[in-house]
């Protein structure tokens, strides 16, 4: 196989890479994954070798926090929603207060307003893609991990082979129920 065959179709194609680094992200998974005291699953974050520098994250997330601030200050009813949003989410304890550091990376956010939703109208959506002071983001520096739900086309599928279907709307990440004795 030539040198230009092999990167379209071998072991160097996008592809077959992307596989690979979905297998050391499931392996990574595998090897630091804990449990905390209430039986949640504590994994470490998948940095790719080749980016160890995320830069600073602290400016740029503080100017579009101000940002959202002003917008808040317009509009009471938003205000309220996204006040409600961020102080469900501390206690279910996906996010709490740190002291300021250079070495955290600080996730800009902001509300996206879906009026049509019977459940939820606003939700708080984390920019992960927003660039640092050297101008890679946490996206850039993660490994991608495999796709975890299945196609669209085997979920339809599935849909024709019973007489009954059962569909549920999934609010948040983690069940407002949560069982703390270990899932």
């Amino acid at each position: 196989m030539t040198d230009s065959e092999e990167s379209c179709f071998g072991r160097l194609s996008k592809t077959n890479q992307r596989s690979q680094e979905e297998e050391e992200t499931l392996q990574h998974f595998r090897d630091t994954f804990q449990r905390d005291q209430d039986g949640r699953f504590v994994l470490r974050l998948p940095i790719k070798e080749e980016h160890r520098s995320l830069g600073n994250s602290l400016a740029m997330a503080t100017s579009r926090f101000i940002n959202i601030e002003r917008r808040l200050q317009r509009d009471d009813h938003l205000r309220k929603e996204y006040t409600n949003f961020m102080t469900e989410y501390i206690s279910m304890g996906h996010m709490h207060e740190v002291i300021a550091s250079q070495d955290a990376c600080y996730l800009p956010h902001h509300p996206v307003i879906k009026t049509s939703s019977l459940t939820t109208k606003t939700r708080v959506v984390f920019d992960a893609s927003a660039r640092t002071s050297n101008g890679t983001s946490l996206n850039d520096v993660l490994k991608r991990g495999p796709t975890v739900q299945e196609d669209i086309f085997s979920i339809l599928t599935r849909f024709r082979k019973h007489q009954f279907l059962l569909t549920a709307d999934i609010e948040k990440n983690v069940p407002a129920d949560y069982d703390r004795r270990g899932g």
